[in-house]
């Protein structure tokens, strides 16, 4: 079976991850301690993942709906995993830095964020 996978996967911090020690103020300027960013939700897009070519066997003739199970379930982890490897978890440490960034200081602050390392 040849299926073309349609996914999605984002990336992040969980800011109910944060607590009160994480965030200090010293004279004008906000120390930000973010959590580790991590994968927040991956899935695939049914609607619009296709199965494109199936080939029957005279001798294996699997349960299509068990077939078409398996083969989602690892279209969703090579999904994930391309996402890894691309990078995700870093273009999100950047993005989130800047956002956080942005947002105290149009308030006033000199901004100082760190990210907890990924394990």
């Amino acid at each position: 079976m040849l299926y073309i996978a349609v996914g999605e996967v984002r990336a992040g911090v969980d800011l109910k991850m944060l607590s009160p020690g994480d965030i200090q103020v010293r004279h004008n300027t906000l120390h930000i301690q973010l959590p580790v960013v991590q994968l927040l939700d991956f899935k695939l897009d049914v609607e619009q993942s296709r199965i494109y070519d199936v080939r029957r066997s005279l001798f294996l003739a699997p349960d299509s709906s068990l077939l078409h199970q398996d083969i989602q379930r690892q279209a969703l982890e090579q999904t994930r995993e391309a996402a890894l490897k691309s990078g995700i978890l870093a273009t999100a440490e950047q993005n989130v830095v800047r956002m956080v960034k942005g947002l105290f200081s149009d308030l006033g602050y000199m901004v100082q964020v760190e990210v907890q390392p990924g394990a």
